[in-house]
């Protein structure tokens, strides 16, 4: 992987120099790929205000929150709309906003955005973050909202169900009991209730 790196980063410098747009994108793309994100990091904005596509602003974000720039990760996202279909980020950019919001500390924008997110696609990957944040603010009474919801999400796991009754055991006992007992409908290994 170094000297792979090392010729990716040689390609880069070379295509960037004489202003091959096309063969840059490439090279950025593999230095991604191999999780060299603080290589890419210091191109991310040139990468989207040159190119202007959802590929670009998707990865110039991601590398900006690996590299823990997440107030420059939110200036693309917050750019990044208009790039999109219907002007409106795909889910995974959605959380990866939150993610973001959340390390600056900006806690009520992220909950804010986790509720959309999860109201626009109910799954278990919003409704975990949405009640993780919720609870992190000791916003129970949201969490039994949205958990109530969770027939509607197919894909929430046993360890998901359980993480939700712990949440819920004292806002709401019934709907903790519900969640439990789907989890031991789906299986529970018994380290995870230890």
């Amino acid at each position: 992987p170094a000297e792979r790196t090392a010729l990716a980063l040689q390609r880069l410098r070379a295509a960037d120099a004489v202003g091959e747009r096309d063969t840059a994108w490439q090279q950025y793309l593999l230095l991604a790929q191999l999780g060299q994100w603080d290589q890419v990091a210091p191109k991310a904005k040139e990468l989207v205000s040159s190119l202007q596509t959802p590929a670009a602003a998707r990865l110039a974000a991601y590398a900006l929150h690996n590299v823990h720039d997440d107030s420059g990760c939110l200036e693309v996202l917050n750019a990044a709309p208009a790039l999109f279909f219907q002007c409106g980020l795909p889910p995974d950019l959605r959380q990866l906003r939150v993610l973001a919001q959340r390390a600056i500390g900006a806690l009520p924008d992220a909950i804010r955005t986790a509720r959309e997110a999860f109201e626009a696609s109910p799954s278990r990957a919003t409704l975990v973050q949405l009640a993780s944040l919720c609870f992190q603010v000791g916003d129970l009474k949201a969490i039994a909202f949205y958990a109530r919801q969770h027939q509607q999400v197919d894909d929430l796991g046993a360890l998901d169900c359980l993480q939700l009754a712990v949440f819920l055991r004292l806002e709401d006992s019934a709907l903790a009991l519900s969640l439990w007992k789907r989890a031991v409908a789906q299986g529970v290994e018994d380290e995870h209730v230890g």
